[in-house]
């Protein structure tokens, strides 16, 4: 029986571990592997061999929760670490179907650029998910995606609804960590719009080795923020909540990391989450 990965109303169902391991081998070979089966069909429904592209831009649906650590799937990110330019960046949407799902994420390894996804770009939707699990020693990681680039000539959004990040980023974890985002770049032609509801940054950030540090996005360049929650339905823009335990030094930050330049717009109805935690003996905000 051939290999397949379903479409349903133009978003692939990501119904399983090995869905995301397929989604990581196409990704990660640039096409080469991954995309077809041994008779020549579509392992991605409506895709052609080869055609990456498509994969990097289309939306994903997850029907269930989901474990893509690294002792037992290989991922590390599902598109590549070792690129850092618009082509290899992930432009779609992922979400979780009916209702909120759990993606967990162990890395023990060291790793660079960590994150579901490495890089991002585009306009990307990420809706209905917790992120979950506890990432080691990285060099560089967010709970969703390292970093988000932008060129100046494709969209730059960020739409984040009903997100909760819940991830542990323990020991010498090096670089900028950011709960959700480490870095994102927009440009002043064109700056990333970042927007949503229900965004909870309940991560614990731990260690004794830092560079930069914050529960959302740490470093931040030309965006504009537009992020309310709604109190008629008692849905909150952002729940701040987790530890930050980072005893020596770098740049801290329980909401907003070390930069922040040319960002503007407005964020409203924030709660703090009972008995979350703020430690740390660098420069903190």
């Amino acid at each position: 029986t051939n290999y397949r990965i379903a479409k349903e109303n133009g978003a692939f169902q990501m119904t399983s571990e090995a869905d995301f391991v397929t989604m990581a081998i196409a990704l990660g070979t640039d096409g080469h592997f991954g995309m077809q089966n041994a008779d020549g069909s579509a392992i991605f429904q409506e895709t052609d061999n080869g055609d990456y592209a498509t994969l990097l831009s289309s939306a994903y649906e997850v029907t269930k929760n989901v474990d893509i650590s690294y002792d037992t799937t290989g991922i590390i990110s599902l598109n590549r670490n070792d690129k850092q330019d618009v082509a290899h960046a992930f432009s779609g949407s992922l979400s979780g179907k009916n209702g909120n799902v759990t993606i967990t994420q162990n890395i023990s390894a060291e790793q660079e650029r960590v994150g579901i996804f490495s890089t991002i770009t585009g306009a990307n939707t990420f809706e209905n998910l917790t992120i979950s699990g506890t990432v080691f020693n990285a060099k560089g990681t967010g709970g969703l995606a390292y970093q988000r680039i932008d060129s100046g000539s494709t969209p730059a959004s960020l739409v984040l609804n009903n997100i909760t990040v819940n991830k542990t980023f323990d020991s010498t974890n090096l670089d900028v960590i950011g709960g959700v985002l480490a870095v994102a770049n927009g440009v002043s032609s064109r700056p990333l719009e970042v927007s949503g509801q229900n965004i909870s940054l309940l991560s614990n950030m731990t260690g004794v080795k830092t560079s930069n540090t914050s529960g959302f996005i740490t470093n931040m360049n030309y965006a504009v923020l537009d992020i309310s929650g709604n109190k008629a339905q008692s849905i909150p823009g952002f729940v701040l909540g987790g530890t930050i335990d980072i005893p020596e030094y770098g740049e801290v930050g329980g909401f907003l990391g070390k930069e922040w330049l040319n960002v503007g717009g407005k964020v409203t109805d924030i709660s703090v989450q009972s008995g979350a935690t703020y430690t740390t003996n660098g420069g903190f905000g």
